[in-house]
């Protein structure tokens, strides 16, 4: 993802952020989705069972809704 000053890969026990892409800090993450987008200051991310998380860092995640079924994709527009 690029959020405006950076590129965040997140992924299951790490996240990866970098300035450049050549060039990446690994950091553990918490309870972190399997997708993710980016908007608005915010990390939008889904996990098993219809979890949606958000994020201001892309490394803690809380847990902000539950669906009944499993969220496989996930959008956002700017603005």
């Amino acid at each position: 993802l690029w959020t405006g000053e950076r590129f965040v890969a997140v992924g299951q026990g790490p996240t990866y952020l970098s300035p450049d892409r050549r060039k990446w800090e690994r950091i553990p993450n918490k309870n972190a989705p399997q997708i993710a987008v980016y908007s608005d200051n915010r990390f939008l991310g889904a996990a098993w069972r219809g979890r949606l998380l958000t994020s201001t860092d892309a490394i803690t995640w809380q847990d902000s809704f539950q669906s009944e079924q499993h969220v496989e994709a996930l959008a956002c527009s700017a603005g």
